[in-house]
C-alpha cells in the first residue's frame, strides 16, 4: 500500500513538474481532449512592456489555434465530402467555404505572469462542447430549412402547381453543400456519434425526397388526350395526330391513362350535314364540324378552359367530303386554343 501511494505521489509530481514547464497548473484541464488549445510563453525582459509581451503572446496562441484547425478541417473536410457523395442522383457538388470565422468567436483566452522567472504564459482554447453547440445548431437550421422548403414543394406538386415547385426543388438540390461545414466541425470536435448519425440520416432523408420529388415531375408536362370524333359513323384520327404532334415538346409527354395525366384535354368533333347550292349542273355541299374543348387539370379535376367552335367547309363531291375538309381545318384552332392553356 505504501509503495503504491508512493509511486502515484511522485507520478503526480511529476506531471506537475512537467504542466509548470508548459503552462501554469491553473489551464492544465484546457489541454486535455475536451479542448483545442495553444499554449505559449516567454522571458519578458525588465526593460520591456509586460502587456505588449503578453499580448504578443496571447495573439501567437491564437493564431497556432487557427493554423490547427485549419489542418483539421482539411482532412475531416474530405472524410465528410465522402460520406455525403453518392447520397443523391442529382449531381452532388459542394462549394462550401470553410473558414475559422465562426468558431473564432468562441475562443477564449488568458494569461499569466511568473513574477519568480520573469516569465509569461498565453492560452487560447475552444470548448470542443461548445463548438459542438453552435454547430449542431447550424446543422439542425440547415436541416429545418431544407425541410421547409421541401414541404411548400410537395405541397404545390399534391395541388398541381409542378411549375412552381420544381424551382424550389432545383434550389434545394445547390444548396446541399450547406450541411457540409456543420458537420465538418462537428466531426472535428468529437461529436456523438449517434447524434452525428441522426443529423446525417435527417439531411440525407429530405436529400432523397428531393430527388424523388423532382423524378416525379419527370421530364415536363403529361398529357391525355380525350379526342372523340364522328364523320357521320365513322372516327378520324387524323386530328389527334397532327394535334400531338404539334403540341409536343421536349418538356411534353403524353399518356394513355388519364389518372397519369397533369392535363386531361376532351375534345369531341361531330360533323353535320348543312345546306346544298346549285349553280347550273354543279351542286355544292355544305358541312359543318362542331367541336367543344375543355381543358381539366388533373391533379384537381379543375376546368381550366372551355370553348366551342364549329368549321364549315364545302365540296362539289358530296357531303361526307365537305365534312372531312371541315375536320381538316379544326386542327389549328385547337391547338391556338391548347397551347397557352398546357403549363407545367
Amino acid at each position: 500500500m505504501y509503495r503504491r501511494l508512493t509511486f502515484f505521489t511522485l507520478f503526480f509530481l511529476l506531471c506537475l513538474s512537467m504542466t509548470g514547464q508548459d503552462c501554469p497548473l491553473q489551464w492544465l484541464r484546457y489541454t486535455s481532449d475536451a479542448y483545442i488549445h495553444a499554449v505559449e510563453s516567454d522571458v519578458i525582459p525588465s526593460d520591456t512592456s509586460q502587456t505588449v509581451i503578453i499580448n504578443s503572446l496571447i495573439d501567437r496562441a491564437r493564431l497556432n489555434v487557427a493554423k490547427q484547425l485549419n489542418v483539421s478541417i482539411s482532412d475531416k473536410a474530405k472524410l465528410t465530402k465522402q460520406s455525403l457523395d453518392g447520397i443523391t442522383s442529382v449531381s452532388y457538388s459542394s462549394t462550401t467555404t470553410y473558414t475559422t470565422e465562426a468558431t473564432m468567436r468562441l475562443l477564449r483566452t488568458d494569461s499569466h505572469f511568473q513574477a519568480d522567472k520573469g516569465e509569461g504564459f498565453a492560452i487560447a482554447y475552444l470548448d470542443k462542447n461548445e463548438v459542438c453547440g453552435y454547430w449542431s445548431k447550424e446543422a439542425e437550421k440547415v436541416i429545418q430549412n431544407q425541410g421547409n422548403e421541401l414541404s411548400k414543394a410537395e405541397r404545390l406538386i399534391s395541388l398541381g402547381y409542378k411549375e412552381n415547385a420544381k424551382p424550389i426543388l432545383e434550389q434545394l438540390t445547390k444548396c446541399y453543400g450547406d450541411i457540409d461545414e456543420p458537420l465538418t466541425w462537428l466531426a472535428l470536435c468529437s461529436y456523438p456519434e449517434i447524434q452525428y448519425q441522426d443529423l446525417l440520416d435527417k439531411f440525407t432523408t429530405n436529400v432523397r425526397k428531393i430527388d424523388n420529388a423532382l423524378l416525379s415531375l419527370g421530364h415536363g408536362i403529361a398529357i391525355f388526350l380525350d379526342y372523340h370524333s364522328d364523320l357521320f359513323g365513322e372516327e378520324y384520327p387524323t386530328t389527334v395526330n397532327q394535334l400531338s404532334s404539334k403540341l409536343a415538346s421536349a418538356d411534353r409527354s403524353f399518356v394513355d391513362n388519364p389518372m397519369e395525366a397533369d392535363w386531361i384535354v376532351q375534345i369531341n368533333a361531330k360533323a353535320r350535314e348543312g345546306q346544298t347550292t346549285s349553280t347550273g349542273a354543279y351542286t355544292t355541299f355544305f358541312a359543318y364540324v362542331d367541336v367543344s374543348l375543355k381543358i381539366v387539370k388533373g391533379s384537381t379535376a379543375q376546368v381550366v378552359y372551355a370553348d366551342s367552335f364549329y368549321i364549315k367547309e364545302g365540296d362539289t363531291r358530296g357531303m361526307k367530303q365537305a365534312a372531312l375538309a371541315a375536320f381538316q381545318k379544326i386542327e389549328s384552332p385547337l391547338y391556338d386554343k391548347i397551347n397557352p392553356n398546357i403549363k407545367e
